[in-house]
């Protein structure tokens, strides 16, 4: 992700919290297995300005005991709204394609 590309999604972060219209903001993981902004870096300004956030755990880049260890720093910072996905299989990355980690799926999560 490019400087001018996260700047325009942070700003676009910004105007769904002014927004009174908005009551709650579903963050994903990964999309369609392309690396871009983690979920929390926007998760955190959005959930600190007074918004419900849904943040994508999905099982493709952490084993069990990682997962295990999200799930408890996301509710330790106050994100009570996790979707929890299997994830999609990633189709580029920095010097090559990155492993799938898989350990478990969604069911598994849950």
């Amino acid at each position: 992700m490019n400087e001018r590309t996260a700047a325009k999604t942070r700003a676009f972060s910004n105007d769904l919290v002014a927004s009174p219209a908005i009551d709650w903001i579903s963050i994903t993981d990964n999309a369609g297995g392309h690396p871009q902004l983690a979920p929390l870096a926007l998760g955190r300004p959005i959930l600190y300005a007074g918004k419900e956030v849904v943040i994508h755990l999905t099982c493709k880049d952490l084993n069990r005991n990682g997962l295990e260890s999200e799930a408890w720093m996301l509710n330790s910072e106050g994100f009570y709204n996790i979707l929890a996905m299997t994830g999609d299989h990633p189709v580029g990355g920095s010097e090559g394609l990155a492993k799938p980690v898989f350990d478990i799926d969604s069911i598994g999560l849950i």
